[in-house]
């Protein structure tokens, strides 16, 4: 069975906006200062949803602890300091957290996802990007609990369906990943936004009729 992750999911695909679906008012810049606090702040929450049981707060943390470096938590605050109205802002900080790593700083966008994360307004487009995340490293238990976190939100989002599509696909579920990465995509082909979406569904699914 070939690996259909190598073409879902080589970076996390464009931003899902946030709660309302559109970016806040663009206010000042963070600063360095306060974005060191905000991110210290979101990754203690996550901390203590981790240890009260929260199964995706432990699957976050477990991203945490292997993907950033040392510098990248200073590296993260500077990037998120730069950036105006991010303050509790799901959709500005998905954004900086797809523009880390779509630079090669993936340490510093999994600090901003886990930020995201174990906030109260960010949790599922943090969940979902670290899903994404997850499951490119192969770490598709923790991808899989994300993803099923993402799922559990009003509206489903095509990403969170595809992650959960591969992760079957891994654990040799076939007609579990068949019907994820079909609701993908049918999901996606209604938003002229999610064509990346929609593309990546659509060439998991070729790849499993190819492999079957």
């Amino acid at each position: 069975m070939p690996n259909a992750l190598a073409e879902v999911s080589d970076r996390i695909p464009a931003p899902i906006g946030g709660r309302d679906g559109e970016p806040r008012e663009a206010g000042p810049a963070v600063g360095t200062g306060p974005a060191r606090r905000l991110i210290e702040d979101g990754l203690s929450r996550l901390d203590k949803r981790a240890a009260e049981g929260g199964v995706e707060a432990r699957a976050a943390r477990t991203l945490i602890e292997t993907v950033p470096k040392a510098a990248d938590r200073e590296a993260a605050a500077v990037r998120l300091g730069l950036v105006p109205g991010a303050e509790e802002d799901a959709s500005a900080l998905y954004a900086l957290a797809f523009e880390a790593d779509a630079t090669g700083a993936t340490g510093e966008a999994v600090l901003i996802l886990g930020l995201l994360a174990g906030s109260a307004w960010g949790e599922v487009e943090g969940c979902l990007g670290l899903s994404v995340i997850a499951c490119r490293l192969r770490l598709f238990a923790e991808a899989q609990v994300l993803a099923e976190r993402c799922l559990q939100a009003e509206a489903r989002h095509p990403r969170a369906l595809s992650v959960a599509g591969i992760c079957a696909l891994e654990r040799g579920d076939m007609a579990g990943a068949q019907s994820y990465l079909a609701a993908a995509a049918r999901l996606a082909r209604a938003n002229p936004e999610l064509r990346q979406d929609l593309q990546a569904a659509q060439r998991a699914l070729l790849l499993m009729h190819l492999s079957s």
